[in-house]
C-alpha cells in the first residue's frame, strides 16, 4: 500500500490504473518495486493511459505561442528544481525565445496555476519543481 500511494502520488486515477493492471494480469500477490513497474507498463500503453493524454498535449491547446517554451520548462524542472536565473541561463533548441524575465515568470505562473509546477524557497531562492513527482514521472516517460 506504501509502495502504491507514492507511485501514484495518491492520484486516483492513477490509483486506479494500478489496481486495473494487477487485476488484468490476475495477480494475487506483488513484491517490492512491482508497482512501480506495472504502472510504468500501463503509462506506456496508450490505449490504458489515454485519460493522460489531455495531461500531456494540453500546453499546445492552452498556451499558445508558449507552448514549446512551457514543454521545454516542464522538461527541464523534470530533472530537479531550478530557479529564474538557472532557467534563463540554460541553452535552448531553436524557435523556443525567453523575452526576459518577466516572460519567463508568466510562462511559470501558468504552469503553477494548471498544478504542474510548484514554487518553493530554497537557500532564499525560488525554485520551480514538479507538484506531484508521480505527473512527473509520466512526463517523462512520455516524453523524454
Amino acid at each position: 500500500m506504501d509502495e502504491l500511494a507514492e507511485a501514484s502520488g495518491g492520484i486516483a486515477f492513477l490509483i486506479h490504473l494500478a489496481a486495473k493492471e494487477v487485476r488484468d494480469r490476475k495477480r494475487k500477490a506483488l513484491a517490492p518495486g512491482e508497482i512501480v513497474e506495472l504502472l510504468d507498463h500501463a503509462l506506456g500503453d496508450l490505449d490504458r493511459s489515454h485519460q493522460m493524454t489531455a495531461f500531456l498535449t494540453r500546453l499546445n491547446r492552452h498556451y499558445g505561442k508558449d507552448a514549446e517554451l512551457a514543454a521545454w520548462l516542464l522538461d527541464q524542472l523534470a530533472a530537479g528544481p531550478r530557479d529564474r536565473a538557472e532557467l534563463l541561463a540554460l541553452g535552448r533548441p531553436d524557435g523556443i525565445a525567453i523575452e526576459g524575465d518577466g516572460h519567463l515568470r508568466t510562462v511559470l505562473d501558468w504552469l503553477r496555476s494548471d498544478h504542474y509546477l510548484d514554487a518553493v524557497v530554497i537557500d532564499g531562492a525560488r525554485r520551480y519543481e514538479w507538484r506531484y513527482p508521480a505527473l512527473r514521472r509520466i512526463w517523462v516517460l512520455r516524453r523524454l
